[in-house]
């Protein structure tokens, strides 16, 4: 295969072709993967065109969809991870009267990073402001308009380890009662490896642990899939509780044999926020976060 192959990747949205909250008739959406010089593949898509408005005391939300197509080494008997090794983000453009009013966070996941919050010095908007890791200055060393390189105010490193691959979404918080603006092109560069397991080799091999494991796709609209294992016979519960730790509904209670299982779970009916599954099985128990985004 060629180590050079210039792969075109498909950019999607939550309603099949790329989609916002709002109707995007306007946006370009660009991205490429490339392999880097220490041999690791690059993705560097873009969100481009928005006029995404920013309005007072409100969140406003992008999504950033990143699905590589299949390629030669997909195949029944093969499942491809693609393991995040460091990640950039890009606000290449952000107009906005006051950047302190600001707190910016972006999510992929599970994981939420806060690239920018509380702002101490006042000024407008953001050109070509990119947040990384390796950065030496802070956004607050700096001035508006802000450009070039910034370490965020959280570290990027949190995302590492996760599935590349998936919905990534920025959130716009305006703190302001007055102050109005416009999101207008933002997007990740995200390092990343192939880690390959054999499917045919798991389905044939019998569980010996409890797994419980990360929701997909997560945040997530209107529907999610739970998956876990299982070693054994067992009574099996699955529950759902919101932030404060109240139960809200209980998503599955029956017997299971030992295995891999999973359930699909709507939350059409569920206000946006972080939510809690809880997994108990026999004397195993755990449980994960998620977060709903309408």
């Amino acid at each position: 295969m060629d180590r050079v192959s210039r792969l075109t990747i498909r950019l999607r949205g939550r309603t099949g072709a790329l989609a916002t909250r709002a109707a995007i008739r306007h946006c370009v959406f660009l991205g490429f993967v490339f392999l880097n010089a220490a041999g690791l593949a690059v993705a560097q898509p873009l969100r481009i065109g928005l006029h995404q408005p920013i309005s007072p005391g409100t969140s406003t939300f992008d999504t950033l969809g990143f699905y590589p197509p299949a390629g030669p080494l997909d195949s029944g008997s093969l499942s491809i991870l693609r393991k995040v090794l460091l990640v950039t983000a890009r606000l290449d453009s952000i107009i906005f009267p006051q950047d302190d009013s600001l707190d910016i966070t972006l999510i992929h996941n599970g994981a939420l990073d806060t690239l920018v919050y509380r702002l101490t010095s006042r000024g407008a908007n953001f050109e070509g402001t990119v947040l990384a890791d390796t950065a030496m200055l802070s956004l607050n060393a700096g001035s508006a308009p802000y450009s070039g390189e910034f370490s965020p105010s959280r570290p990027l490193s949190q995302f590492v380890g996760t599935e590349a691959s998936g919905n990534w979404i920025l959130q716009i918080s305006n703190h302001s009662r007055t102050l109005i603006g416009t999101l207008e092109q933002w997007g990740v560069s995200i390092d990343f490896t192939l880690v390959f397991t054999s499917i045919r080799a798991s389905q044939e091999t019998r569980p010996d642990e409890f797994i419980l494991y990360q929701n997909f796709p997560n945040p997530f609209n209107p529907s999610t899939v739970i998956r876990y294992t299982i070693p054994h016979h067992a009574r099996v519960t699955l529950m759902l509780y919101n932030i404060l730790g109240e139960r809200l509904a209980t998503l599955f209670d029956g017997d299971q044999e030992a295995g891999d299982h999973q359930l699909t779970v709507n939350g059409s009916g569920l206000a946006s926020g972080v939510y809690y599954y809880h997994l108990r099985a026999g004397s195993n128990s755990a449980v994960r976060r998620f977060m709903l985004l309408h």
